[in-house]
Formats: structure tokens, sequence, C-alpha cells
């Protein structure tokens, strides 16, 4: 099994695997990326999905 842990290694990251499109999820500096390779539908489905959830993400350290 990989570790994808970028600290343990730095030959093994995660990249994407198609172009992606910044977006603000939340307030200013609550970005996440999308790939531009979903479809409409897709698209529109994990947007829901993230906005229903924005909560849960930890974008400072106090969030945590």
């Amino acid at each position: 099994m990989t570790n994808l842990d970028p600290r343990i290694d730095d030959e093994v990251q995660m990249e994407p695997k198609d172009d992606v499109k910044e977006w603000q999820l939340g307030a200013d500096g609550q970005n996440t990326q999308l790939g531009r390779g979903l479809s409409k539908e897709e698209s529109e489905k994990l947007r829901k999905k993230l906005i229903d959830n924005r909560d849960l993400f930890a974008w400072t350290t106090e969030d945590m």
C-alpha cells in the first residue's frame, strides 16, 4: 500500500487527474478546487454536498 503522506516521501504526491478550477466554498479564502472533467450534473452534486458540509472544513487552526 502506498503511503501518500507528503511528510514521509517527497516522491509520492497526489496530483489532480484533470485540469481544475478554483471554486469559492465559503467566505474569502475558503476555496477548493473542482475538476474541469466533471459533467455539469456531477459538478452540481459535488457543490451541493460541499456546501451542505462546509462547516466540517478546518479553515483555520481554531477550527481544528
